[in-house]
């Protein structure tokens, strides 16, 4: 069994689930995704995992007034000196739309921008006894003074310690 379950980070209750086989046709997490996007709204905000760092992904959730605060795919190159600096560790990017999947019809695709301009933040975690880790966080939240890189950082580290809870 698989089983993708959205919740609030403001106060810890379930708001959905979806569950599916573990394996077959579809029943990937990012799929499980998809069967939920009927229940955001636009204004929600959703904070990912890196799994779920993928430009359609981010790109359907934009198009449904959905912003995101997810960690960046450690296989997707990052390189601060060529974004738009917004601060130390904070810069706009633009990411390309890629060629159309299998999964996805030709009128869901062609509805799709030409590129997506995101946010990139680096975020350094430390505890205590272990080497500092450091992750790259993407997000739809471009207003740097709306929400502060330490702002983000914050609530993706929220976002951890939510699932440990559930």
């Amino acid at each position: 069994m698989r089983a993708l379950v959205l919740f609030s980070l403001a106060v810890g209750s379930v708001i959905e689930a979806a569950i599916s086989p573990y394996s077959g046709k579809l029943t990937g997490e990012n799929s499980l995704l998809r069967t939920l996007h009927s229940t955001l709204k636009e204004g929600d905000v959703l904070v990912l995992d890196r799994y779920f760092s993928g430009w359609f992904d981010i790109a359907l959730l934009q198009q449904r007034g959905v912003d995101v605060v997810v960690r960046k795919h450690q296989l997707r190159a990052t390189d601060f000196r060529k974004g738009q600096r917004l601060g130390k560790d904070d810069q706009l990017v633009v990411w390309s739309k890629p060629p159309k999947p299998k999964w996805m019809d030709s009128e869901t695709y062609n509805s799709l921008p030409e590129s997506l301009r995101l946010r990139e933040i680096r975020v350094r975690v430390t505890q205590p006894g272990f080497r500092t880790l450091t992750i790259i966080v993407v997000t739809t939240l471009l207003d740097s003074d709306e929400y502060t890189h330490d702002d983000l950082a914050t609530v993706f580290r929220l976002r951890w310690h939510a699932e440990l809870n559930l």
